[in-house]
Parts: C-alpha cells; structure tokens; sequence
C-alpha cells in the first residue's frame, strides 16, 4: 500500500526531490565507513541483502535486509560491518527543498 502510494507521487510528480546522490552497492566483511553527516540533505539507506550496524548520534542500530533507515540532516552517522557479516545496500541523499508543501498533496 505505502508503495503504491510513493509510485502515485512520483508519477504524478507531487513528489519530485533533488537526488544528489544514488548508488547501490555490496558492503565487503568487516568494513567501516567514518562518521559524517551532510548540512542540508536527508539520506535513505535501504538494505537489500545481510545486515549491516549504523552509528547515528551515538546510538547503534542494526540494520536488516529489506529494512530502511531515514538520516535527518546534521546528524553524525557511520556504518560498519562485523568480521562475519556481508551486505548489499541503495544509498540515496536528497535535498528536501524540492518536496511540495503536504498540504497541497
């Protein structure tokens, strides 16, 4: 159902964000990437396959597959794998900016 909804919007062009930034990606055993956060973007991560752990204002969550994660603006995030975990991820940051006002929808 919230598909459909979401392939409705953005058909309809209703919502139209600014993707900066798109890639899918396998994440190799062990692998770490340092904290960072981005000034006026929001970022999904999606996890296709495995699982992997995210730091998000020093909090750990894990993150599993066909699970997503919403990362707000200005909060400090890194991800990493453990030694005997794998994973395949769709990362996407978008400015916010272009999205309509709700109230219009």
């Amino acid at each position: 159902m919230a598909d459909d909804l979401l392939l409705r919007l953005l058909r309809d062009k209703l919502l139209v964000p600014r993707i900066t930034q798109t890639e899918i990606f396998s994440v190799a055993p062990g692998h770490t990437y340092d904290y960072h956060s981005y000034a006026d973007q929001f970022e999904i991560v999606y996890a296709l396959s495995g699982s992997s752990y995210l730091n998000i204002e020093n909090h750990c969550v894990k993150l599993n597959g066909n699970e997503c994660l919403v990362i707000f603006p200005r909060t400090s995030h890194n991800f990493f794998l453990k030694k005997n975990m794998g994973c395949r991820l769709i990362d996407i940051i978008f400015d916010p900016g272009t999205l309509p006002d709700p109230a219009l929808i």
